[in-house]
């Protein structure tokens, strides 16, 4: 009994991995550039963006320029033209330090991230 037992389990354990073997198909995917936008940044925003954000709703890239704390808006409907700039202060009562990271949530509804401090 035992033994037809285990002959049944190796059985069952190998007819489901041929069929999921036979279901898994691959698929080629192909990336098509429909349109290249050129953004005017300053010379003071860093060549490499990891701080950005696409904001569907309004169809603008944000980008945070590290050394300065601003946060800048480029409409692509307008070949990226700079819509928009929050100056976030480092020190002082309105002072966030120096951000890291952002995200937009909202045009009223923005989160800034001092990882050094955590603030």
């Amino acid at each position: 009994m035992q033994n037809t037992l285990k002959i049944l389990v190796v059985f069952l354990l190998f007819s489901a991995c041929q069929s999921q073997k036979e279901q898994s198909t691959s698929a080629d995917y192909q990336i098509i550039t429909k349109k290249i936008i050129s953004i005017p940044v300053d010379n003071t925003t860093a060549n490499i963006h990891l701080n950005t954000q696409y904001l569907e709703k309004t169809n603008e890239l944000v980008i945070l320029n590290r050394k300065t704390n601003i946060i800048q808006f480029y409409d692509f409907e307008d070949k990226g033209k700079l819509t928009k700039k929050i100056v976030l202060e480092k020190e002082g009562d309105n002072g966030v330090g120096m951000i890291t990271d952002f995200l937009v949530h909202t045009q009223d509804s923005i989160f800034v991230l001092d990882a050094p401090l955590y603030k």
